[in-house]
């Protein structure tokens, strides 16, 4: 599929995330591929590698992915079950969470600040 395009782009400065459709037999599944834009040789080029200065924008720009692809799948599910697109987004939500806290030995929430340290965390 040499002429294979994104379903769509999402670009914060130099950063672009490109968001991918693959049909498959359960329907469709998304993929995201991130990249840092340059000039050189005037010419743009495409980097994988990301700076400090880069990686909160490399963020935003994953959770703006994230937000459009859990739309369209849950637009998707809801056309089928009669569910609002919202709560269906809850329920899967929630769903993650259940199967991933499995381990009960992992704290619910971060230890207590010690005073001592300046408020650091301690360990």
């Amino acid at each position: 599929m040499a002429n294979a395009r994104p379903v769509t782009q999402i670009r914060l400065g130099v950063v672009r995330a490109s968001i991918w459709a693959n049909e498959t037999t359960n329907g469709t599944r998304y993929s995201v591929t991130v990249g840092r834009l340059y000039m050189k040789d005037s010419e743009w080029k495409t980097s994988s590698s990301f700076g400090h200065d880069e990686l909160l924008v490399l963020c935003k720009t994953l959770d703006m992915a994230y937000m459009w692809i859990a739309e369209r799948n849950a637009t998707r599910r809801s056309a089928g079950s009669g569910a609002t697109a919202v709560e269906d987004m809850g329920n899967e939500g929630q769903q993650d969470v259940d199967e991933v806290s499995d381990d009960e030995d992992l704290p619910m929430t971060p230890p207590p600040r010690n005073p001592s340290s300046g408020g650091r965390r301690s360990s």
